[in-house]
């Protein structure tokens, strides 16, 4: 995935990694801004994040 090339250097190993790998990273990157934006009104501070996990928003397993 030629798009990540520019992050070798703040992510070393990351050219290394197979096309698995770099799917899953993307596929996260996007479901997470997603729930930032929309769960934590785009603020994801360990606050808020206890603050929604408290509300009973999501179960942690």
């Amino acid at each position: 995935m030629h798009k990540l090339n520019g992050l070798e250097r703040f992510a070393p190993g990351l050219a290394e990694l197979s096309v698995e790998e770099l799917k899953a990273i993307e596929v996260f990157t996007l479901l997470w801004t997603l729930f930032e934006a929309q769960a934590l009104d785009t603020s994801a501070t360990p606050k808020k994040l206890l603050s929604f996990r408290s509300a009973g928003s999501v179960k942690v397993i």
